[in-house]
């Protein structure tokens, strides 16, 4: 996940976030989890950046847990993160 998403995550980082989400799961064809080469896809390891800020407090939880709520919507095996 870039830097600059972070530093501006309250004026534009959360949206660029999720439309970089949803751009992704827009072409992908397979499983969100997991890449053809058995690791973890882009948008997982972004997820886990994510909640990981979280759990060491550099982001506030109420901040992530509402981008995840907006991921269950866009599609609907996103809902297993919650």
């Amino acid at each position: 996940m870039a830097d600059t998403m972070l530093k501006n995550w309250e004026k534009s980082g959360r949206n660029d976030f999720l439309k970089k989400c949803k751009l992704y799961v827009a072409s992908c064809s397979g499983s969100l989890v997991q890449g053809k080469d058995g690791e973890l896809t882009d948008i997982m390891k972004d997820v886990y950046d994510l909640m990981s800020l979280a759990v060491k407090g550099s982001m506030k939880k109420d901040a992530i847990i509402s981008v995840l709520n907006e991921l269950s919507i866009i599609h609907p095996d996103m809902n297993s993160l919650k």
